[in-house]
């Protein structure tokens, strides 16, 4: 073999060969480029329900339908993180009720430990120089018959199908799968921005929750 040879193949081999040298040695790992460029970036996991629907309408928007069940994941995980929410901030919630983890029952759950929060409210705070009340935000409750259809079609999505046509795009499937995403997207997006938690302020004597019928 000429050198020319010898040298190409020595670069086909290194190139092919795991990277198992530490970092200290020089090279990366393959996860240390990843968490290098993750630091850069800031693409990482959070607690924000906003962050799983955004990532979720990142997927739709690329339009590939093999991405959709992503989608899907993404979407539960949010209607958990939402939903999650509303109990952490009650006193009365139980560890069985914060470890219990379908949204739907989470709703169920906020609605029997505090039945007005079927209810929309204004959040009301009294300023202190002049005991007058001024609207500060306000509470939405989430529908919680569409969380519970949400949540229980987003489920079934995850699991594997046999009779579905798969390899085929124009079936149904995948036009009532992808309009249910976006829809889903858009649902879960009004429910929670710009609105606050049914007890994210119990307590405070200077702040109140004024029903709205």
């Amino acid at each position: 073999m000429s050198d020319a040879g010898i040298i190409k193949e020595v670069a086909r081999s290194t190139a092919d060969a795991p990277d198992v040298r530490c970092s200290a040695g020089g090279t990366l790992s393959d996860f240390e480029r990843v968490l290098r460029d993750a630091k850069r970036s800031g693409n990482t996991l959070t607690a924000s329900p906003l962050e799983h629907i955004k990532r979720a309408r990142q997927i739709l928007d690329r339009g590939n339908l093999s991405e959709l069940l992503y989608a899907a994941l993404e979407l539960r995980f949010a209607l958990e993180r939402i939903t999650q929410l509303e109990l952490i901030f009650a006193d009365d919630a139980s560890k069985k009720m914060l470890d219990d983890y379908s949204a739907s029952k989470k709703v169920l759950h906020l609605r029997r430990l505090a039945p007005e929060s079927e209810f929309p409210h204004d959040i009301e705070m009294r300023h202190a120089a002049t005991g007058e009340w001024s609207k500060i935000g306000e509470y939405r409750p989430i529908d919680q018959r569409r969380v519970a259809g949400a949540y229980g079609r987003l489920g079934d999505l995850l699991h594997a199908k046999d009779a579905l046509a798969l390899g085929m795009p124009e079936t149904p499937w995948y036009r009532e799968t992808y309009e249910f995403l976006a829809e889903t997207c858009d649902f879960l997006r009004q429910a929670y921005e710009d609105n606050d938690q049914f007890y994210a302020y119990q307590g405070l004597d200077h702040i109140r929750m004024v029903r709205r019928d």
